[in-house]
This record gives structure tokens, C-alpha cells and sequence, in this order.
């Protein structure tokens, strides 16, 4: 049988490293994440609490641009998802509609799930689900539960402390961002975003 391994990327805004060689070298014209020969990758973006699929509308244009296919999903009762929050009972209901394409996804394709803030918790879900489907996952500035802890407010001391004992293949840290780095620092996320798929997926 074989072993699914999925890549699990921790993407912190809290500290402050970030190599602008990347991003820098895409602005000159030149993009060191992005080959002719490269098969396009499949990023799911899932939003953080009241937000929606929208709030990735910085992102998704260049991912797109350097040749990606990218899919931003509206969990219940955010975004234009019309189910109302009062039919929303377990965070189950929350996450279903990215459950719902999850099951959509042909068995011979991997994903790279992108999970911002609460977001987190929703592609923790996906990822148990349906491991064989997700090449990897990156938390952006996002709750990331493991099997030993839940998930609640998470001060920097616990981030680092999660990290430390749920191990990642991964830690980038982008500075000079607010807690919405996907609008406030959105050209180093793509950049950072690129980098890790094309590394590890």
C-alpha cells in the first residue's frame, strides 16, 4: 500500500523574515517559481471567518498568471453561499462546501490547500478526509489543530509551541503585515505561495 505523505507548510506573518530575492526577481520580468516545463498546480483557497471567496482577489490573478489553476471557495453562509447562519450548526456544516469539492476532485489529482486564519481548521478537514487528494497544505497566519490540541486564540508563544510539536516541512514569515497579509503583503504571499508548490508539490 502506499504511503500518502502530505507537506504541511506553516506560512507566519507575526515575525519578520522573508526572502525578497523571489519577489524581486519576479518584478524584473524573471519568475524563479515558475518553469515552461512545470505542470500547472490546483490551489484551493479557503477563507477565514466572515469573509468569503473575495477576499483571495488579490491573489488569485497572479497565481493564474504564472499558469495555475486556482479555486476559491465560499464556505457556508459566507461569500454568495446562500446558506444562512442559523442552519449552520457544527463547524461539519461550515466546512461542507469544501468538502463538497473535495469529493469533486478526480482521484488522480492533488491539491494545494491554502487555509487563512479559521480557515485552517476547515483544510484540516479536507486533508483527513481526503489525504490522497492534497499533494499539500499551507496554514496562512491559521489555526492549526493537530491531534492533541484544539483549536482557540492562539498567542505567538503558541504558535511557535504548535509548530514545534506538530512538526512542518516548512515555516515562512513575511514582514511588514497585518493579521490580512492576503490583502496587505499579497505579492510576497504569491511568491511565497509559488516557491513551496514548486518545492514540495
Amino acid at each position: 500500500m502506499e504511503k500518502n505523505t502530505v507537506h504541511v507548510i506553516v506560512v507566519s506573518f507575526i515575525l519578520t523574515f522573508l526572502s525578497f530575492d523571489a519577489v524581486s526577481a519576479s518584478s524584473k520580468g524573471h519568475d524563479p517559481h515558475h518553469s515552461p516545463h512545470e505542470k500547472p498546480k490546483h490551489f484551493v483557497l479557503v477563507h477565514r471567518a466572515c469573509l468569503g471567496a473575495w477576499s483571495w482577489y488579490k491573489l488569485i490573478p497572479p497565481l493564474r498568471s504564472h499558469g495555475h489553476n486556482v479555486t476559491a471557495i465560499d464556505l457556508a453562509a459566507s461569500g454568495i453561499n446562500l446558506a444562512r447562519t442559523n442552519e449552520i450548526q457544527t463547524f461539519s456544516d461550515y466546512s461542507k462546501p469544501l468538502i463538497d469539492f473535495m469529493e469533486s476532485v478526480p482521484e488522480t489529482e492533488k491539491i494545494i490547500l491554502v487555509g487563512h486564519s479559521l480557515g485552517g481548521v476547515s483544510i484540516s478537514q479536507a486533508m483527513e478526509l481526503f489525504p490522497h487528494k492534497v499533494s499539500l497544505a499551507v496554514f496562512v497566519t491559521a489555526f492549526m489543530p493537530g491531534p492533541s490540541f484544539p483549536y482557540s486564540v492562539i498567542s505567538q508563544k503558541i504558535q511557535e509551541w504548535m509548530i514545534e510539536k506538530n512538526p512542518t516541512n516548512r515555516v515562512e514569515r513575511i514582514g511588514g503585515s497585518n493579521r490580512m497579509v492576503i490583502t496587505s503583503q499579497p505579492a510576497e504571499l504569491v511568491a511565497c505561495l509559488l516557491g513551496i508548490a514548486q518545492d514540495l508539490s
